[in-house]
């Protein structure tokens, strides 16, 4: 069988916050600390969590897949650690939804899992909408700060 892989499909990242209501568990977070923060998550891991923001949005994206196919792949990254990230993990599998990949960085920024392009992808137009001519592409650069983040990503 095949290693699955990214290629030819739509990546999608979604923090666990915008996915599912944890309004209640940042405010524990907030005001009493990651201590208070992780033994709450501990203590309420198998209740499901209510649909966030990004919910429905990912859940419609998810069912553009097929069987035979899949277009969509969505990864959740988050800042929990795996212990309280279980919460979380429960409430995908309760609602359905195909989310197979999820890192949890524990409180460590999420971004080194993000893959950066160092030039975007898009098509330039002129203003009439016809694409700009082969070689006639505008040179678009990123900052040195993400190119050296890319760079080491990649090592």
């Amino acid at each position: 069988m095949p290693r699955p892989t990214l290629a030819d499909k739509l990546v999608v990242a979604i923090s666990s916050r915008a996915l599912f209501d944890l309004a209640d568990s940042h405010r524990v977070y907030t005001e009493a600390g990651v201590d208070a923060y992780q033994h709450y998550q501990i203590e309420h891991e198998d209740e499901t969590l209510e649909p966030g923001p990004a919910f429905v949005l990912v859940n419609k994206l998810l069912r553009l897949n097929r069987p035979h196919k899949q277009y969509v792949e969505v990864i959740l990254l988050s800042r929990n650690s795996a212990d309280t990230g279980l919460r979380v993990m429960n409430s995908i599998k309760h609602h359905g939804l195909d989310i197979t990949r999820a890192a949890f960085t524990k409180g460590e920024p999420t971004s080194r899992y993000v893959p950066c392009q160092a030039r975007p992808q898009r098509r330039v137009c002129r203003r009439d909408d016809r694409p700009i001519g082969r070689g006639q592409e505008r040179k678009r650069r990123a900052p040195d700060r993400v190119r050296r983040r890319c760079r080491a990503f990649f090592r």
